[in-house]
C-alpha cells in the first residue's frame, strides 16, 4: 500500500481504463457522462477537492499503460502532487490493486473488468462510462452528470454479486467456440493448432530497435 496516504479518511478507488480499449467497438460505449475518461478523471479530481476534502480519491492507474508514449497518459500523470486529497498510482507503481479494492469506501471505474471483480467482494461499485456489464446490476449508474455527486456522497450497499458471478461462468464455459483460434489458461494464443505471438528474445530485441529508430528519427526499418 503507498505509504503517502492518510487512511483514517475515506479512500475511493478510481481504477483507469485504457482509453483505447472499446474505441472501435461502437458507438452504444460512448461515454454518456464525459468527453474522455481524462475528462471525468479531472471532474473527480476537482469534486473531491472543493466538496469531499474529507476524503481521499486515490486514482490506479491500469498497468497496460506503462511506457505508453501518448498525449492522455501524460495529462494523466501531470494530476501527481496538485490535489490535496487525490494520490496517482502509475502504471509502474508496486500498489497491490485488491489490497487497494479491500480499503475502499467504493470503487470507481469507466469500464474497467475490476468492476465485477469488486462487486463480488461486495464493494460498492460506480460505473462512469459504459461496459459489457452495463444494465446488469453489477454497478451503480448515474442516470445523468448531475447524480455523481449524490452516489459519491450517499453512503450505498454493494450490489447482489449474482451479476458477477454469471459474468464468471459466461467467461468460464459461455459464448460460441471459434473453429480455428484457441487460447489457454496461460494466455497462449493458437491459430489452427499453431501457437502464434510467441516472440524469440531476438525479435523483441529487434522491435525495440525498429521503434527506437522510428521515435527518434523518423526512420522505418524493414526487417525480413
Amino acid at each position: 500500500m503507498p505509504e503517502n496516504i492518510d487512511y483514517s479518511k475515506k479512500c475511493y478507488v478510481l481504477y483507469t481504463s485504457s482509453d483505447d480499449e472499446f474505441a472501435a467497438v461502437g458507438k452504444e460505449y460512448e461515454n454518456p457522462y464525459f468527453r474522455d475518461q481524462n475528462d471525468g478523471i479531472f471532474y473527480l479530481c476537482n469534486l473531491f477537492q472543493n466538496e469531499m476534502q474529507n476524503s481521499n480519491l486515490i486514482i490506479r492507474m491500469h498497468p497496460n499503460l506503462r511506457g505508453v508514449d501518448y498525449e492522455y497518459v501524460h495529462k494523466l500523470r501531470s494530476l501527481e502532487g496538485r490535489f490535496n486529497n487525490v494520490y496517482l498510482i502509475p502504471p509502474e507503481g508496486k500498489a497491490d490493486s485488491y489490497a487497494l479494492m479491500k480499503i475502499a469506501e467504493k470503487i470507481l471505474v469507466f469500464g474497467s473488468t475490476i468492476a465485477v471483480e469488486s462487486n463480488y467482494w461486495r464493494k460498492p461499485v460506480i460505473l462512469l462510462g459504459r461496459s459489457f456489464y452495463s444494465g446488469m446490476g453489477v454497478a451503480y449508474e448515474p442516470v445523468d452528470k448531475a447524480e455523481i455527486p449524490q452516489l459519491l456522497k450517499t453512503n450505498l450497499e454493494p450490489k447482489d454479486i449474482l451479476p458477477s458471478l454469471k459474468l464468471g461462468l459466461y467467461f468460464l464455459d459461455g459464448g460460441i467456440p471459434a473453429k480455428f483460434y484457441d487460447q489457454n489458461t496461460d494466455g497462449e494464443v493458437y491459430f489452427k493448432g499453431i501457437k502464434i505471438y510467441d516472440y524469440s528474445e531476438m525479435d523483441k530485441f529487434l522491435a525495440s530497435v525498429i521503434k527506437f529508430v522510428h521515435k527518434n528519427f523518423k526512420k522505418r526499418i524493414l526487417v525480413n
